[in-house]
């Protein structure tokens, strides 16, 4: 079974130790500030159930959880900006991927399904940044809740 607190845990360890990132946040309610940038937060939006099998009297379910990663950070200057975006991603992707496409065996799989355009946060200068949006398969077996 996966649990997706862990899975999230894991995800959310691994954002952390990204290279160069100076916070990380879970489903913030408040807009980053200039200081906490390079910044990464992590969104969970739809949980959707997409199989359902079962095992006696409880149901085992594969999940699908579709989440994005949103980051940004400041150029060190305007013609710089996008490039340096684009190295701050590949290192994101970097912790996403090792060991595998599984999170560390937290989930069945993970998959990039998509990105924003970049985004240009009304704060601090030379400031960019790109929502990543992932699609995470995983198995909750509700008997092993008991």
């Amino acid at each position: 079974m996966h649990d997706i607190d862990t899975l999230i845990g894991e995800l959310w360890k691994r954002m952390s130790n990204v290279s160069g990132v100076n916070r990380t946040a879970l489903n913030p309610a408040v807009p980053p500030a200039i200081d906490d940038f390079p910044v990464i937060q992590i969104f969970e939006l739809d949980n959707s159930i997409i199989r359902i099998d079962k095992r006696g009297c409880y149901p085992i379910y594969t999940r699908k959880l579709i989440l994005y990663i949103e980051t940004y950070l400041t150029g060190s200057e305007e013609a710089l900006s996008t490039k340096e975006l684009h190295v701050f991603i590949k290192a994101i992707k970097k912790k996403i991927y090792e060991g595998g496409n599984n999170l560390g065996n937290t989930c069945t799989l993970i998959t990039e399904t998509g990105s924003s355009r970049v985004l240009r946060p009304p704060i601090g200068e030379n400031s960019i940044g790109k929502q990543l949006q992932f699609e995470i398969l995983y198995i909750e077996n509700t008997s092993q809740l008991y």
